[in-house]
């Protein structure tokens, strides 16, 4: 955990590597929880890439409260779950 405070602190100054860092550290756990949430592996790689862009946008103002596992992996969850509304409006 202090590891990633410290990827995230770098990240705020714009440092690359650390996004890099981050993305390679959990991307593959996104991604198969996504899968596992959509059942499709294609829009479960856009969901894993639309969440590492929003940690991006949001990390100038990013406090977490908990684990950056646990942020990111809460950002999929609901990610999925938008997917599945818009869905089922798109239906009606």
């Amino acid at each position: 955990m202090l590891e990633d405070r410290r990827l995230l602190k770098r990240l705020k100054h714009g440092d690359k590597e650390a996004l890099r860092r981050i993305y390679e550290k959990y991307e593959g756990d996104l991604l198969t929880l996504a899968a596992n949430l959509l059942r499709d592996p294609a829009t479960a790689q856009d969901v894993v890439q639309d969440v590492f862009l929003g940690l991006v946008r949001s990390v100038p103002r990013l406090e977490l409260r908990r684990t950056l596992r646990a942020y990111l992996a809460t950002a999929v969850a609901n990610r999925a779950r938008d997917h599945y509304r818009r869905q089922a409006r798109e239906r009606f």
